[in-house]
């Protein structure tokens, strides 16, 4: 489910330790969708980070969200080219 987020809920979420990813693997199954993220360093294997399981209406939410998050930096590199 995709909500606003509340001031109480955004204090929380970036109380968490973020760890620098540079690539993602997307599972799509029956059950859900499954993400993994890792990072990706020249002559060594991916090192998975975290993975998440979400239900494809939150998947989908996700991806809304991300799409209108990047927005912007997608339209300064349209124009920056």
């Amino acid at each position: 489910m995709v909500k606003h987020a509340m001031k109480k809920d955004t204090d929380s979420v970036f109380a968490a330790p973020a760890v620098y990813v540079n690539q993602f693997f997307v599972t799509v199954t029956g059950n859900g969708t499954r993400i993994a993220f890792g990072e990706v360093r020249e002559n060594h294997p991916v090192f998975i980070r975290a993975a998440v399981m979400l239900p494809h209406e939150v998947a989908r939410g996700l991806a809304g969200v991300l799409a209108t998050a990047l927005a912007p930096v997608e339209q300064q590199r349209d124009h920056a080219n």
